[in-house]
């Protein structure tokens, strides 16, 4: 059984939420990171770490929240 990994991170005063379900970096089932916000509940951001080769890690869940709120 896999668990979710949820972490969260603090950008210009806002928490967010960042999820990577189980194993969802080596099955077919999702491949995505989750990212958002307690307060903008409807709003969520879907971010695919393969088609741009990142590397999973705070710095870059950062960048990726920031491009989303300069770009609406």
């Amino acid at each position: 059984m896999s668990r979710s990994i949820k972490r969260k991170i603090r950008i210009l005063n806002n928490d967010y939420y960042w999820v990577l379900d189980g194993n969802s970096l080596f099955n077919n089932k999702e491949q995505h990171i989750r990212i958002y916000s307690k307060e903008l509940t409807k709003s969520t951001l879907y971010l695919d770490p393969y088609n741009w080769d990142l590397e999973i890690r705070p710095k870059t869940i950062e960048t990726a929240i920031l491009f989303a709120i300069e770009h609406g």
